[in-house]
């Protein structure tokens, strides 16, 4: 009958005419994982507004499945890479709260840790409508920061155009991509993006240009 989750030692009494016989069997795990330890690092420099980190969870008995989640997404945007696995890469603007749920037959063990960014945004997106259903018009604003112009101009000096934009449709809660754009023209302040039979729910519409990113969270109905 299970009483709680951990290590345990196990004791068996047997009796006979000649007497008493104990048995033990020491650390046996019962119950469901413990998460012993989630070990967190920065890894790279700011990618746009997103920092990365690389994750890894330890439990202290088998795991049939794992998944990363976020606790507090309202203010940040967050892309897991591999939410299924004990480690992966993650990468967040803003910051806050990320959960790790590990289990087995027995039931689930659960842990956390705190990452954050400090990235500067080079450029800040708008979606309309938003909720969307069928298209999404974008709107891009380039931050007023003589560093981030300075930067934009010497690109497109070494260039001589305005490059390669990339569109970037992430499920909010998992990762993974859902749809991608490339546009290879003059930049553009203003997209409009085809985003029939995507599923309704939570994303993150992320931006690539001159090496540098942003993203917008967008509801589709």
């Amino acid at each position: 009958t299970s009483t709680g989750n951990g290590m345990i030692t196990l004791t068996a009494t047997v009796t006979n005419s000649c007497g008493n016989i104990i048995i033990t069997k020491p650390n046996i795990t019962v119950g469901a994982p413990v998460i012993t330890s989630v070990t967190s690092s920065m890894t790279g420099s700011c990618n746009g507004t997103y920092q990365e980190w690389f994750l890894n969870a330890i439990t202290n008995s088998a795991v049939t499945s794992w998944l990363w989640t976020v606790d507090n997404p309202a203010n940040s945007n967050w892309v897991i890479y591999s939410p299924n696995q004990p480690n992966t890469l993650v990468a967040v603007t803003g910051g806050g709260g990320i959960t790790i749920s590990a289990t087995n037959a027995c039931g689930t063990g659960k842990g956390g840790v705190t990452i954050w960014s400090n990235c500067y945004a080079p450029y800040a997106l708008t979606a309309s409508p938003n909720p969307a259903s069928g298209n999404i018009n974008v709107r891009v604003k380039e931050a007023v920061d003589t560093t981030v112009t300075a930067m934009r101009s010497k690109a497109l000096a070494v260039s001589g155009t305005n490059g390669i934009t990339k569109m970037h449709l992430y499920n909010f809660y998992t990762g993974l991509l859902v749809k991608e754009w490339t546009y290879q023209e003059t930049e553009s302040d203003n997209y409009n993006l085809n985003i029939v039979g995507v599923q309704a729910g939570l994303y993150v519409l992320e931006m690539e240009r001159n090496n540098k990113m942003c993203s917008v969270k967008v509801i589709v109905k």
